[in-house]
């Protein structure tokens, strides 16, 4: 990398991976389990679907409820997310995270979460679910099968223990497409982005919130300044945001406060956690910028000061166009992503609801930049 007189932080998210020729998102993982270890759901779910209908029929919680079986390598996640999340929202990469914070937090009409109407129906093994139309038979069935139910902390902490095993199966199907990408594509774009496109920055730090071994595929030098925000593909996480949940409620446990304060590979020497470091711009590309990692951004706003008007550090995003047809959806949802975020962190200083001036600040200051690759 070239050396200049600006120096930055370098975040990288999954739109890197796209650019990079890998297949990545988590549509992507769903459409090839789909092909693959979920090929038995439908079979699987007629069956479940019938053996329910019986048990509605005879109105007796007390009858014996036979057990189906799926594959040893199906866990709980799994079900949930073929059965409950429904089609229209397997589109971007933050859809795990965003279904697990629903799961957690949003209240249904009789006040409610979804995790409190699962918790309570499994006890009751309570299958008819004409109040709730997001309640699958086939999940119902699976938790009263397998989960563990006698207080909502076992329940929650089953569900973390199923999370791994879904996290596990991504890490290693991201490893796999990065392995059989890594000569033809990977390398030839990575080395193009850094030598080619990125030529105005000594880069600091490298933050990248994929599971790829980016580290693998860079010079030695550039693989030690290199961090993975949310583990790599030997453990990746996915977590909320904290900043709705207090340290009592059973979600917690699926923060990504919480995730990364327990997480193994943060006890090593090979993963650095340090988000803060001496740079003049944070460089972003890729990144969706969901509400989910508010929580790692607005760290780095107060480091660099960007409410002060007298502060010289600024924010360069960086977006690629996937789509020749799509370009102007694609740059005014990144624009408006970014303003998004920078408006959260507005309020989150001063308390106001709206007259937002952040973005004219930066913009007019030329500390807010968005350029093409």
């Amino acid at each position: 990398m070239k050396s200049e007189t600006r120096v930055c932080k370098l975040v990288l998210g999954n739109g890197f991976d796209l650019y990079c020729q890998l297949n990545t998102r988590y549509p992507d993982y769903f459409n090839d389990q789909i092909k693959g270890k979920y090929a038995q759901f439908p079979k699987w779910g007629k069956k479940v679907r019938g053996c329910i209908y019986n048990l509605n029929a005879t109105n007796d919680n007390e009858v014996y409820i036979p057990n189906i079986k799926l594959t040893d390598d199906i866990n709980v996640w799994d079900v949930l997310f073929y059965y409950e999340s429904g089609r229209k929202n397997r589109k971007n990469w933050c859809d795990v995270e965003s279904f697990i914070y629903n799961f957690f937090y949003l209240k249904q009409s009789h006040g409610d979460t979804y995790f409190d109407i699962l918790y309570e129906r499994i006890n009751e093994k309570k299958f008819a679910s004409n109040d709730e139309s997001w309640l699958n038979y086939p999940t119902l069935y699976f938790l009263t099968i397998e989960a563990p139910t006698k207080t909502k902390i076992e329940f929650a902490t089953y569900l973390l223990t199923e999370l791994f095993k879904f996290e596990k199966h991504f890490g290693e199907y991201v490893y796999n497409e990065f392995l059989e990408k890594l000569e033809s594509d990977y390398k030839p774009k990575l080395n193009y982005f850094f030598n080619d496109v990125f030529t105005k920055w000594d880069i600091q730090s490298i933050d990248t919130f994929n599971y790829t071994p980016i580290e693998t595929a860079i010079s030695d030098y550039e693989s030690s300044i290199v961090n993975h925000i949310n583990g790599d593909f030997k453990a990746p996480i996915f977590g909320i945001d904290s900043s709705k949940f207090s340290s009592r409620n059973p979600g917690y446990i699926f923060t990504k406060t919480y995730r990364r304060m327990t997480a193994d590979f943060y006890e090593g020497e090979t993963i650095k956690c340090s988000l803060n470091s001496d740079f003049d711009d944070l460089v972003i590309f890729g990144h969706s910028l969901n509400e989910q990692d508010y929580n790692y951004y607005f760290p780095l706003f107060d480091y660099m000061n960007l409410m002060d008007v007298s502060s010289t550090k600024g924010i360069l995003f960086y977006y690629h166009i996937y789509d020749g047809k799509k370009e102007r959806i694609i740059k005014n949802g990144n624009v408006k992503n970014l303003i998004e975020m920078l408006n959260a962190y507005e309020k989150y200083k001063t308390d106001k609801n709206d007259e937002f001036r952040l973005v004219d600040s930066l913009s007019s200051q030329g500390r807010l930049r968005f350029r093409k690759i």
